[in-house]
């Protein structure tokens, strides 16, 4: 793999690896939490970026369709450790998604031209597109359990991000 291509994987897999770690370890209780009756749980946010970058990577990058309901992501809850099982497979599954597309784009490659939603771009700002999004999604999860932890009293956040 390209090294520039392969900086960009990296970022993307910790990202969803940080995602994967706060779904595995967050309690039960806390995956459908919603801090105010508008916002997103850390469930629907993990769900959410799974999707998300299926989409983007998986169909507009690698031309592979992703069947995606976007507005399914955000009705989404936790009903059962089968539930958390899964989603940890779905990014496990989007991770190599995301690794077989890329795997074979060369620098020049990642100029090439892509649309979506009406939009014209590149591979390029797509795959920096989803670097960003996950990346901020990942603080809305970190945010999202301490304010958990704060509702429950505990100082104390056991969520901690990667340094």
């Amino acid at each position: 793999m390209d090294p520039i291509v392969q900086e960009i994987v990296n970022v993307l897999e910790a990202t969803r690896l940080d995602v994967a770690r706060i779904i595995r370890e967050a309690p039960p209780e806390t995956l459908n939490w919603q801090p105010v009756p508008e916002a997103n749980s850390l469930w629907v946010i993990a769900t959410h970026m799974a999707g998300s970058e299926r989409f983007w990577i998986g169909e507009v990058v690698g031309g592979q369709a992703a069947g995606r309901n976007r507005d399914a992501e955000f009705q989404a809850r936790c009903a059962s450790e089968e539930d958390r099982e899964a989603l940890l497979m779905r990014l496990g599954e989007v991770g190599r998604t995301s690794w077989q597309v890329l795997s074979r784009f060369s620098p020049a490659q990642l100029l090439q031209k892509r649309t979506a939603w009406d939009r014209d771009t590149t591979a390029l700002w797509v795959i920096l597109h989803v670097v960003e999004h996950n990346s901020l999604h990942l603080g809305h999860m970190e945010l999202t359990f301490q304010m958990w932890e704060q509702a429950q009293g505990n100082a104390d956040c056991q969520c901690k991000p990667r340094e």
